[in-house]
């Protein structure tokens, strides 16, 4: 049976399977990374969607952004809005990601 990817414990063991490094010890060190929200399935049930936050360029705030997790590929990316992915807060993050899971 096709794992369904429904929480962030199945994505993450995913993509250190496929050999990416998004959710290693050393990334999420570096980018100070948390996990935000719950994870989201579009309707395609191809991608999986969730909120993330990192520390800013010089540390100050916190910036929240999208990312997207391809079920078939298990590569993990930031959703692009506009020229920018990033947001200055969450409820920001969350309304975007609303607008998405109701266009797709």
């Amino acid at each position: 049976m096709e794992p369904r990817y429904t929480n962030i414990s199945q994505i993450k063991a995913a993509n250190t399977a496929a050999g990416r490094f998004w959710f290693s010890r050393e990334t999420v060190r570096f980018f100070q990374s948390r996990v935000e929200s719950r994870v989201y399935s579009s309707r395609d049930g191809l991608t999986r969607l969730w909120i993330e936050s990192t520390t800013n360029w010089d540390d100050s705030a916190r910036e929240f952004k999208v990312a997207r997790f391809d079920t078939v590929s298990h590569d993990i990316e930031y959703a692009q809005i506009t020229e920018c992915f990033r947001f200055d807060t969450l409820a920001e993050a969350k309304s975007y990601l609303n607008d998405i899971l109701a266009k797709a």
